[in-house]
């Protein structure tokens, strides 16, 4: 199943959630990689409600939602080649939008990251503990109005391919007997 940034959002939005699917898919990302399992999902996923009230039908489905991007986003971590995508909006959407969006997609990461694993992170090897720093550097980043939106896309391009090699370079290292 390929999770899609504006399919996501419409999830989201169904359940009055306050997060973007960038987050979300970060979020996820996240908690694979600190090695949390599907059947955890009721110890952190009450947390996307903010302190409100949801029925147990709308829990339920939207918990059957989750672990199906779960699942998703663990097959595409357990593949070889490489196989993790990250949720962004498409270069149809602005670029200010986009570069907001990936800064959204790495405060979910590294929010699901240090809540989950923070011993686990500080104990890294020096690539995966330089890429979990870049992931904070990403958080804030906004577009410099001096450079060609050709170079910038082309740096947003790059910036999406190290989160992405980075996050599975970290999932490797965290969960050492995965499939290969």
């Amino acid at each position: 199943m390929e999770l899609n940034f504006v399919e996501i959002n419409q999830t989201l939005r169904q359940y009055d959630l306050e997060i973007d699917a960038a987050y979300f898919h970060g979020l996820l990302a996240g908690l694979i990689c600190a090695g949390i399992e599907d059947g955890d999902i009721d110890d952190w996923l009450p947390a996307l409600f903010y302190q409100r009230f949801v029925s147990q039908t709308d829990y339920q489905d939207l918990s059957n939602s989750v672990l199906s991007a779960y699942y998703s986003i663990r097959s595409e971590l357990d593949q070889d080649g490489f196989g993790f995508t990250i949720v962004l909006p498409d270069d149809l959407y602005p670029l200010d939008f986009r570069v907001e969006m990936m800064g959204s997609w790495c405060r979910g990461y590294l929010v699901a990251l240090i809540e989950y694993a923070q011993t686990v992170v500080e104990s890294l090897p020096d690539d995966c503990a330089e890429f979990v720093s870049d992931v904070e550097q990403i958080v804030d980043m906004e577009v410099g109005e001096d450079e060609s939106e050709e170079s910038l896309d082309e740096s947003f391009m790059t910036l999406e391919e190290h989160l992405r090699v980075g996050v599975q370079l970290v999932y490797e290292n965290m969960n050492p007997l995965q499939p290969s």
